[in-house]
């Protein structure tokens, strides 16, 4: 598994999942992508061009040491966007695709004074840098885990506003990238209490997804962005793990059931 981390986290985004997987048999690489963690230009906006051209080389590099393995490209969050962006353009050394909480707020999605106001201060002030502090966001239940989170010296706590712009431009190919996706096969994770990624954005996004028995769905009621460090992680991680080693099965959690009920609602 290529596993691609969030916006302003790193590589210790699968400090959870990973030991799991790898307990069940599935080599985690989990690199720090540009502009995070301990990678090259920390803090800046490298490009969703750059981001995904590095996961396409990441990609290439994992096929060649492992010919015979199934590949899955994990993403989380923004790391969901950049695995979307992946698969829209179409990479057959992929097997499957888990994509947790993907950032696809953008485009239409999101209202137009809030993409214009992003744009026009990315653009005049970009170094300008903000810290969320006064946000109100939850992005877990689980607040020793946020605490770690945040004490984690590869954690990104105050952002540039260009990079803000960046993430916002990629959230925008994101949901553009939904009608294009045709993966053998995905996992599309979404949860109840998401407070970053609109339940509006999501909804748009899964409409968008062309018909195709290779995707699933999933929708966790309880669940918060960062699902795979909330209180009841083990239901999402076991979906995962359970996707990953056979794509055809249903997922132990049965929320793809939950999904239909809410696309229904929204």
């Amino acid at each position: 598994m290529l596993a691609l981390h969030g916006f302003d986290d790193s590589r210790d985004a699968w400090r959870t999942l990973g030991p799991v997987l790898a307990r069940h048999g599935v080599a985690v690489f989990a690199p720090d992508q540009q502009g995070f963690g301990l990678s090259p230009g920390r803090g800046h906006w490298a490009g969703s061009e750059t981001m995904v051209a590095d996961a396409r080389s990441i990609v290439t590099i994992l096929r060649r040491r492992f010919p015979t393995v199934p590949l899955t490209v994990a993403g989380e969050s923004m790391g969901g966007a950049v695995a979307i962006l992946l698969a829209a353009q179409g990479d057959p050394h992929v097997f499957s695709y888990v994509l947790v909480s993907p950032a696809v707020w953008g485009g239409r999605a999101m209202a137009a004074p809030e993409r214009w106001t992003v744009a026009a201060l990315g653009a005049l002030v970009p170094w300008l840098r903000l810290t969320g502090r006064q946000a109100g966001i939850e992005e877990s239940d689980d607040r020793a885990a946020l605490r770690r989170l945040s004490a984690d010296p590869l954690t990104i706590h105050a952002t540039r506003l260009g990079t803000v712009a960046g993430i916002v431009r990629m959230m925008g190919a994101a949901q553009a990238g939904c009608s294009k996706l045709h993966p053998a096969h995905a996992l599309v994770m979404y949860g109840g209490n998401d407070q970053i990624i609109s339940k509006r954005a999501m909804a748009a996004c899964w409409r968008r997804i062309p018909a195709d028995p290779g995707v699933v769905l999933a929708y966790y009621p309880r669940s918060y962005h960062l699902m795979l460090i909330d209180h009841q992680r083990n239901v999402p991680i076991d979906d995962i793990v359970s996707f990953v080693a056979n794509p055809e099965r249903p997922l132990p959690s049965q929320a793809s059931g939950s999904a239909r009920r809410f696309l229904a609602r929204h």
